[in-house]
């Protein structure tokens, strides 16, 4: 039995902590000793055999310490899109950080097979693909809506820029009144002025309605009972939510950016061009004028389900745990 520590960034959480949960469930029943915490600082307990920590520059204090003070220690860092596709390429301050992180592990977990090319070259070798799963979902797949009339749309996303969430209300102004839709968004709101016009919208449009942060099992329910979700990220690493309604087969429209083509496959059906309203909004109109385009999007999704099983997770954990010489 080996003990592991799992690191992540200080603060208010919403993917990430469900990530560490899933993983620490994980490890646990891989018969390790698995401790959760913000950060990671040395102790006088004995330190931990390996400590994973998600979010290289966030995380960068706590890999930088346990390097410090565990040299021969194990060290996983997990790659978040933050991480990818925002601060790596700035080569500023943050890049710089992320890119120590990513120096100092041992391996490098990321989230879906296209994360990869976003390392540079030389730390390609020692990336790891541990597509997540999702469990105890409370809705059987398939247990959709039967009228598609209005077409009930989802949002699981943070008002914040990079999700771009409020790229749906653009879209909505470019699709004829008589058709209908109703979009549900729930995320928490971060940035003041995204607030505002989502209160504003709710208020105005028969055809938007933000319900702000929910539960994790009040956020799968309106997941589960959407006819199609939306994620409309400029940027992304590996979705969650993507990831939870593939397995409640819900039909997803997703912005062609490299993590949800990671997740839904480069071929798609579903994907449009990141921050176009006049493309989603097509696909918007598309989904709800045709049954078979509703079936071509589950379908495609239904596709990568083996990707996405339990066992292939605890699997690609027990692997990814031997190569860096624990358990």
């Amino acid at each position: 039995m080996a003990r592991i520590a799992i690191a992540r960034p200080h603060g208010r959480q919403g993917g990430n902590l469900t990530t560490a949960l899933r993983w620490q469930r994980i490890l646990t029943d891989l018969g390790h000793q698995v401790s959760l915490a913000e950060g990671w600082e040395p102790g006088a307990t004995p330190g931990p055999d390996l400590l994973i920590a998600l979010h290289a520059r966030r995380s960068g204090q706590a890999i930088e310490a346990f390097r410090r003070s565990h040299p021969e220690g194990a060290l996983i860092v997990a790659a978040t899109g933050t991480d990818l596709y925002e601060d790596l390429p700035t080569g500023e301050e943050e890049g710089r950080i992320a890119l120590a992180g990513f120096e100092a592990a041992d391996r490098i977990l990321v989230l879906q097979d296209l994360a990869p090319a976003a390392l540079p070259e030389d730390l390609r070798p020692k990336s790891r693909v541990v597509y997540p799963s999702a469990q105890g979902l409370p809705t059987k797949p398939g247990n959709h809506p039967i009228s598609p009339s209005p077409l009930q749309v989802s949002i699981l996303a943070e008002l914040r820029r990079v999700k771009d969430p409020l790229l749906v209300l653009d879209a909505l102004e470019l699709i004829p009144e008589q058709i209908e839709l109703n979009v549900t968004h729930a995320g928490a709101g971060d940035e003041p002025d995204l607030i505002e016009r989502a209160r504003a919208a709710s208020e105005q449009s028969p055809r938007y309605r933000w319900v702000g942060a929910l539960s994790h099992e009040k956020a799968l329910e309106l997941l589960a009972h959407s006819h199609l979700t939306l994620n409309t990220s400029r940027s992304e690493g590996a979705s969650g939510a993507v990831v939870e309604a593939l397995v409640l087969d819900v039909p997803i429209l997703a912005s062609d950016v490299a993590g949800n083509r990671g997740m839904l496959g480069e071929t798609h059906p579903g994907l449009f061009v990141a921050n176009d309203a006049g493309a989603l909004a097509e696909r918007l109109q598309r989904a709800y004028d045709g049954q078979d385009y509703r079936e071509d999007l589950r379908h495609a999704g239904r596709a990568r389900l083996p990707l996405l099983q339990p066992e292939r997770e605890e699997a690609a954990w027990a692997q990814l745990l031997r190569e860096v010489r624990v358990g």
